[in-house]
């Protein structure tokens, strides 16, 4: 995104980020759903898009998904381990 923002101010343009989606990342977004998604992008009052503010968003959200999943895996090993604690408890006595 740096090498797309030529005024080394910190945005990028609409036009940029639909680019960076379809043909770098080759997905194909209809014109009403990249207007969906494009209200999610943190934008100046001409509607260039705060990049590094928009990484930053995406790396918190990524972190708390990454959080939750190791959350759900130690609360599913809890269980697994209490489980065989009380199968141990029954087999021995």
């Amino acid at each position: 995104m740096k090498r797309l923002d030529r005024s080394n101010v910190g945005t990028i343009e609409l036009n940029e980020m639909r680019s960076i989606i379809e043909d770098l990342l080759e997905f194909t977004l209809r014109p009403d759903e990249f207007f969906h998604l494009a209200k999610s992008f943190p934008q100046d009052q001409y509607r260039h898009i705060f990049y590094h503010k928009y990484l930053d968003k995406i790396r918190r959200k990524s972190k708390t998904i990454s959080n939750d999943k190791q959350r759900h895996k130690s609360a599913l090993y809890s269980q697994f381990f209490i489980s065989n604690l009380k199968i141990e408890f029954f087999v021995l006595f």
